[in-house]
């Protein structure tokens, strides 16, 4: 076999990494080459790309919220319960905007949020999922600031983002669809998952750093070229990870 150019490809969210290796079909590829590297593009192209709900909402929420932060829980009592969702979702607004400009009275980080409005099919009560940027007194101002039922407030755990996420996002995505709406909801000010992609030499591999924490790392390889990915916590994140 001929010489393998390989792309390095890595997208980072917060101390979650996602690493891909992969071999670039050439122009001066035979047809036979071209197909066999060719493969392991599509392989990484597919390993890559993040197509489900959960998979975005766990991407966001990684590169924006970790140990420090909270994953909250807002229900209604009976005389608070909204009769649809536009009314929910007008007062978890104001609750946000409330829960701001709090922040910004106890001289606290700018808040940062990624919520969902729910509603349980049987019992019909609307509920709000969310990951709020922690401060000092977060907890407390949350409390004081949701008038409308119970509250539940957890710490957020980096290493259980994949269940947070897909839990967060548990709606049907018809009923979504049903009422125009996309599943969560981000504030403007997240961060997005930084990419970086340049071309590597053959005998480069993938390698998590020392003290990182592994998540998984699948790999396929033929006889004209190899497709490696790797999925990781960057070192000292998950030690700090439960709060």
């Amino acid at each position: 076999p001929r010489s393998m150019a390989k792309i390095f490809r890595k997208e980072v969210a917060g101390n979650l990494v996602r690493a891909c290796c992969f071999t670039m079909p050439l122009p001066r590829d035979t047809a036979l080459e071209r197909a066999e590297k060719q493969k392991m593009t599509s392989a990484a192209r597919a390993r890559m790309n993040v197509k489900t709900s959960w998979e975005k909402c766990r991407l966001t929420a990684a590169a924006n919220f970790g140990a420090g932060d909270l994953f909250v829980s807002l229900t209604y009592d009976e005389s608070s319960l909204p009769a649809h969702r536009e009314e929910a979702t007008s007062k978890m607004a104001g609750f946000l905007r409330q829960l701001r400009a709090a922040y910004k009275r106890a001289d606290a980080p700018e808040l940062k949020y990624l919520y969902v409005t729910e509603h349980k099919h049987g019992e019909g009560r609307w509920h709000h999922h969310a990951f709020i940027s922690g401060s000092q007194s977060a907890g407390e101002l949350i409390r004081s600031l949701w008038t409308y039922g119970n509250i539940d407030i957890k710490p957020v755990d980096p290493l259980q983002l994949v269940d947070l996420a897909k839990y967060f996002c548990k709606e049907s995505v018809d009923e979504q669809r049903k009422v125009g709406k996309r599943l969560w909801t981000p504030s403007k000010n997240l961060s997005k998952p930084k990419i970086e992609r340049q071309y590597v030499s053959d005998d480069f591999t993938l390698t998590v750093p020392p003290g990182g924490y592994l998540i998984e790392n699948p790999s396929s390889r033929n006889n004209y070229g190899e497709f490696s990915y790797l999925e990781y916590w960057q070192p000292g994140s998950a030690e700090n990870a439960v709060i």
